[in-house]
């Protein structure tokens, strides 16, 4: 028998279509088993696809899996996590927003969602772009923390826009957006002293790709919270 399988590709950093980081996303994935998901990512082919599962961890409202096209299991609270998150709030699944918290690669993280005005829980949006925030590990900032964020190219209005370069290990290449680079990033322009610590830096990314990304990073001390915007830009169903 054909089960259909709904999902939905998400642009996430994203003000409007076709920009920003796409993702892949499957709600109410708790009937999948472990070679399914992994089946499912690589057809999808994105850099990441996330599962959204009830929790399993105390505390969470819901769990998030992600795996890449390669079939590997991703925990990083990236582009991956802040997706799921604005779907959530787009499908009306979110009875209130504000601080939230997610279980991912074993750890309960908040995360907060931002509701605009005058559109209450539970409306359906179709592609309003939502925005949400996510509170990151701590990032440490020590001497030589810049390897891997060169070169930093100046953006419009004091904005930022960091590009990685290849690693010696070959894992990081050039993408539409990567908090892997933007937040040490905003943490290494705090400890120089050319932000201010406790304030929000917009970093743009992804303009050499021709997908413009926007990525808003807090910095308080040693803790950074990762934001911006994403909107719902495909939805179907897997017939498997």
């Amino acid at each position: 028998m054909t089960t259909r399988l709904p999902f939905y590709f998400m642009d996430v950093f994203a003000p409007r279509p076709l920009t920003g980081n796409p993702l892949s996303l499957v709600p109410d994935a708790d009937d999948l088993d472990e070679a399914r998901m992994r089946a499912i990512a690589r057809e999808f082919n994105q850099s990441e696809t996330t599962f959204v599962l009830r929790p399993s961890l105390p505390g969470a409202t819901v769990r998030l899996r992600s795996l890449t096209a390669a079939r590997v299991e991703f925990g990083g609270a990236g582009h991956n996590a802040l997706g799921a998150w604005l779907w959530l709030e787009n499908a009306g699944r979110l009875a209130a927003a504000g601080a939230l918290r997610q279980e991912i690669a074993g750890q309960v993280l908040p995360v907060e969602v931002l509701r605009e005005a005058g559109r209450p829980g539970g409306q359906p949006r179709g592609g309003w772009p939502g925005r949400a925030r996510l509170a990151a590990a701590e990032v440490g900032v020590a001497a030589g923390g810049r390897r891997g964020l060169l070169p930093v190219q100046p953006g419009s209005g004091g904005r930022r826009r960091p590009r990685q370069v290849l690693q010696p290990d070959g894992r990081h290449r050039g993408r539409p957006r990567d908090r892997t680079a933007a937040g040490p990033l905003a943490a290494r322009l705090v400890a120089d002293g050319r932000v201010p610590d406790g304030s929000t830096v917009i970093i743009e990314q992804g303009y050499a790709l021709g997908r413009p990304s926007r990525i808003a990073v807090s910095v308080a001390g040693q803790r950074v919270r990762l934001g911006g915007s994403g909107l719902v830009v495909a939805e179907g169903a897997l017939l498997l």
